[in-house]
């Protein structure tokens, strides 16, 4: 990454004026790279099988499709089994599935509409929302840092590696591209529910935070309130992360973001643009 790279940083949130990180002042805090390998892998095999044709999946008609009911309120989807099955490993082995009429049908209580409304999406076309597209009202949630924690949560506890993968990688974009920092809410959410800490969206909270934090952020927009309810597994991870710098040889850099994309497959990472494109 170019040493003239500059993070424009938002205050507090999307509607405040970005403030510009020069990084010569930012201080030298972030793991030794010797201690990360670029572009980390998830290991599955190349004989993958392929997610079913649409076609396929329109032949079948309503004998291959399933009810999923989302939330307290129970709300319905009818969704084409084959692609569920293809992109999620668990969501039919939910102990609340059941037998209704023609259709299986598939309880989701613990899941909020706004984080499955994405998911079916992105099922059904590879897309996720771009930057903010989310919020149409003060009501609704923004496609977000928190947000898409929530998404990456979902796709964990259903075993949904590519929706994980693409989630991953939407986040370290919004953080490089976009400038938006993990505010503490996110934070507090990741770690107070995930001790998955060598997991690259993890670890990117706590150089982030290490490398970039400055102390205005918080007391300029009463942030300091929040402390007592970040975990402390937080701020050791970013103590570790200080000793390491501090006992290290090499020189700390800034962050690049092919330390924390995600590629599925071997080799996936040299055609990717967002990874490749500081080289």
């Amino acid at each position: 990454m170019s040493d003239s790279t500059q993070f424009p940083l938002f205050t507090s949130s999307p509607g405040l004026s970005a403030i510009t990180a020069d990084p010569s002042t930012i201080p030298s805090t972030r793991v030794s790279s010797a201690t990360l390998s670029p572009c980390p892998l998830v290991t599955v095999s190349l004989a993958a099988p392929k997610p079913p044709r649409m076609c396929t999946a329109a032949r079948q008609g309503s004998a291959g499709m399933v009810i999923v009911e989302v939330g307290t309120d129970r709300k319905k989807y009818l969704l084409n089994s084959a692609f569920l099955r293809h992109y999620s490993k668990m969501l039919f082995n939910n102990r609340f599935s059941s037998l209704v009429g023609d259709h299986e049908t598939i309880l989701l209580p613990d899941v909020t509409t706004n984080i499955f409304d994405i998911f079916v999406d992105w099922v059904y076309t590879q897309q996720l929302p771009a930057f903010f597209e989310l919020a149409r009202s003060p009501f609704e949630a923004s496609w977000d840092c928190l947000l898409m924690v929530k998404c990456w949560f979902f796709a964990q506890q259903f075993k949904a590696t590519s929706f994980e993968e693409a989630v991953n990688n939407a986040f370290v974009t919004t953080v490089f591209q976009h400038g938006l920092h993990p505010h503490y809410e996110t934070i507090i959410h990741a770690f107070g529910n995930s001790k998955e800490y060598e997991k690259p969206l993890m670890m990117l909270m706590v150089d982030y935070h290490c490398e970039c934090w400055q102390a205005n952020w918080d007391s300029d927009n009463g942030n300091v309130d929040l402390y007592p309810k970040i975990p402390v597994k937080f701020w050791v991870q970013c103590m570790q992360n200080f000793a390491e710098v501090r006992d290290s040889n090499e020189d700390a850099g800034l962050m690049e973001v092919a330390y924390y994309h995600l590629h599925e497959e071997d080799g996936k990472e040299f055609m990717c643009e967002i990874c490749n494109e500081d080289e």
